[in-house]
């Protein structure tokens, strides 16, 4: 046993401490309190607080000697109250200001608090899925995450551990990366609805943008899984029993830098480049840990849509062809939003395990084994709940450019909200899965069809929203219960009752 000392003065309480520390799973610390009760003052007088020298690894139990009662006791400290008041004193016909001291000793007993270290390999931060792409390398398609958008997830750890209190990062927030071979960062702070989960998203200066590929159609080769390499993780284990964790300090852009990778470079369908690979390489993430990389984006693996996860938007656009060979290929661009998705309260999780290593010795160890479900493993759980209310403000910028002349693939394009995410996924439906609502054209005053033009149809005050293709036709897939109005930009609004089973809709301009 050693002992250590300490002298101390914190917001006006003196006091000194001998903290004797045994190798069991409790210790004592002691110390000399001291306040001073301004005149006038009533019993239950509020001194500053007293911090412990050495937090515990939980609440402990306190002994005071002196008028004080100890109020609000943590594994950090604890608020003496005073048991006994001054009252005011008069000289003659005039008051007198007397401070009143008083002092006594504390004994706090309570369980020891053990810190260490671990590595993960990674952690999964998002993952941006690929527009889709125009035949000969000249697609305009692309899909930019600008300032505002906060893609991201909401991570937790605590199915590592084996005790059910394992809490997360407290505190302000602060930044991941860049580092690696991107220029993005990201934020995290602790969740606002679980005291176990972190919010990580892209910080709001950075734009995180990805083109279309050059072949027809989606290549979800494309997509982008974004990581965070080797990142630090603070443990602290007690004997109540309790565990907290935190991401350290310590983390830099070179030890922990920010790495995306292309499915297309997991899946062995391209050459990664020798530059990530030697980074994953540095991390000790290896071809075995690339298929736990892929499961994260269904989309690459083929894997069935989870309907609580992947939202389908009131939002589709025409993937056509140019009418002739020498046309343009037409594009539309639009700011996607998930903002009019209404979702029911739900959540959804994915788990997954990574590589860990410990940095500790002695009796830390003996607790991470009895903490911790496996010590050579991590998992993480990113998740994403759900309100009953209407949306949020996650949004992208969106261009949707056609096939090259002579495509005859599926024409209807969908688009997903990842609410694991907050990113937009994109998928090529055939028309004949769909049921024809509601069709039409747009026509200007001089008969000039309109095309890559925005329309809205609005049913029971939900907005549903589609654009125009090369030949100015417009449709809008899905059951309707009319009423409806349909609408755009410059023309008069149509509104189409529920008996009329043609849907045919031509707007004139006002």
């Amino acid at each position: 046993m050693r002992t250590i000392k300490f002298a101390i003065l914190i917001l006006g309480i003196a006091f000194s401490v001998s903290a004797a520390r045994g190798q069991g799973s409790t210790f004592t610390q002691v110390g000399n309190w001291s306040c001073v009760i301004p005149s006038g003052s009533q019993p239950g007088f509020t001194c500053p607080s007293v911090t412990f020298p050495t937090a515990f690894g939980g609440v402990p139990n306190i002994i005071v000697t002196g008028p004080i009662q100890p109020t609000n006791v943590t594994p950090n400290g604890f608020t003496p109250v005073a048991q006994q008041g001054n009252p005011p004193v008069n000289v003659g016909p005039f008051p007198v200001i007397v401070n009143l001291p008083i002092s006594g000793t504390w004994t706090a007993v309570g369980p020891v608090l053990l810190n260490g270290t671990a590595q993960a390999k990674y952690l999964v931060l998002t993952v941006i899925y690929a527009p889709p792409g125009t035949n000969g390398g000249h697609s305009t398609s692309s899909v930019s995450y600008q300032a505002g958008s906060t893609t991201g997830t909401t991570t937790s750890a605590s199915q590592s551990f084996q005790v059910a209190n394992s809490i997360s990062f407290t505190g302000s927030a602060k930044y991941f990366g860049p580092g690696g071979s991107t220029s993005v960062s990201f934020s995290f702070s602790q969740s606002d609805t679980d005291s176990q989960s972190l919010d990580i998203k892209k910080s709001t200066t950075s734009t995180i943008g990805q083109s279309g590929p050059g072949q027809d159609g989606i290549n979800h080769d494309e997509d982008e899984v974004w990581l965070l390499l080797n990142p630090t993780v603070n443990l602290a284990f007690s004997s109540v029993p309790s565990a907290a964790w935190t991401f350290s300090d310590s983390m830099s852009p070179i030890t922990s830098p920010i790495q995306y990778l292309h499915v297309g470079w997991l899946n062995g369908h391209e050459t990664m480049p020798t530059g990530v690979a030697a980074a994953l390489q540095q991390a000790g993430v290896s071809a075995q840990d690339y298929p736990n990389i892929l499961a994260r984006d269904p989309f690459a693996t083929g894997a069935a849509l989870d309907p609580t996860r992947f939202l389908l938007l009131n939002t589709t656009f025409p993937y056509e062809p140019p009418l002739n060979a020498n046309d343009p290929v037409p594009t539309v661009t639009y700011n996607v939003s998930n903002s009019s998705t209404a979702t029911v309260g739900s959540e959804t999780v994915d788990t997954y395990k990574v590589g860990l290593s410990i940095t500790a010795s002695g009796g830390f160890l003996e607790f991470a084994k009895a903490t911790l479900k496996d010590t050579a493993s991590w998992q993480w759980t990113n998740k994403s709940s759900h309100t009953a209310t209407s949306g949020t403000s996650e949004s992208a910028s969106v261009t949707i450019g056609g096939p090259a002349y002579g495509y005859t693939g599926n024409t209807v394009m969908e688009v997903y909200f990842d609410t694991m995410y907050k990113t937009f996924a994109f998928a090529l439906d055939p028309i004949e899965q769909h049921q024809l609502s509601v069709q039409g054209a747009l026509t200007s005053a001089s008969g000039k069809r309109l095309a890559a033009t925005e329309v809205t149809l609005i049913e029971h005050g939900v907005k549903h929203q589609t654009f125009t293709n090369a030949s100015g036709e417009f449709m809008f897939l899905g059951h309707v219960n009319g009423p409806v109005t349909v609408q755009a930009a410059g023309y008069q609004p149509r509104t189409i009752p529920q008996a009329d089973s043609t849907r045919h809709v031509a707007l004139g301009q006002k």
